[in-house]
């Protein structure tokens, strides 16, 4: 949350400040007050157009919404909320509830999220399927902490516990419910000693344990 003011003798009904309120981390405020600048130079109090000013303010990175407003006899109050992030995106963005990419510095802030992977413009597609995958996993006490979406369109998610789920490119829904009820009444408990479980096959699952694996080496 900040403040600021801007004065000017020269007009009648100046706008003599300029509020800017909300709790977020990521909106840069210089950014915004250098799309302020150019509406407080050119207009007064009367004049200047709010919604112009939203519409300015909502092109600024992490901004998610604008409320602006007049308080007599010469304040203008700004309130922004930040955009909310969903997911990480391949390597360096993360993704804002709408779709929206960020590139980011780094990732450490976000190691929380869940990280999806896809070819450019498949964000909101792997998104989506992440929910939906989510939802049927979380019965079995499952989550997924990475989903990826192959060139081939092919998927792919490893699970919060490690285990890998290939699942593909078709019917990935009644892939992941067969996971479940695998997991549920075979797997269960062991869940961290699955390496990985392949679901591609019609009449079939195959089941990778990391100790097949290790033994392998």
């Amino acid at each position: 949350m900040g403040s600021w003011a801007y004065f000017s003798e020269s007009r009648i009904l100046p706008i003599k400040s300029v509020v800017i309120q909300g709790d977020y981390d990521r909106i840069d405020q210089i950014a915004v007050k250098k799309v302020l600048l150019p509406f407080l130079s050119q207009n007064n109090f009367l004049t200047i157009k709010t919604s112009q000013v939203r519409e300015q303010l909502l092109q600024v990175p992490w901004v998610g919404s604008v409320s602006v407003s007049r308080e007599w006899p010469g304040k203008l109050v700004v309130h922004l909320v930040e955009r909310d992030v969903i997911a990480r995106w391949n390597e360096g963005y993360v993704m804002g509830s709408d779709g929206t990419l960020f590139a980011v510095k780094t990732e450490n802030t976000y190691r929380h999220l869940p990280l999806l992977r896809g070819p450019e413009g498949h964000q909101k597609l792997v998104w989506e399927q992440y929910k939906i995958m989510n939802q049927e996993l979380a019965s079995a006490g499952l989550k997924i902490a990475y989903l990826t979406l192959s060139p081939r369109q092919a998927w792919q998610a490893q699970l919060a516990n490690g285990m890998v789920l290939v699942l593909g490119r078709t019917d990935t829904l009644s892939k992941i419910q067969r996971a479940t009820r695998l997991y549920t009444s075979v797997i269960g408990s062991r869940g961290d000693e699955v390496d990985y479980v392949d679901l591609r096959y019609a009449n079939a699952i195959a089941v990778r344990w990391k100790a097949e694996r290790n033994n392998a080496l």
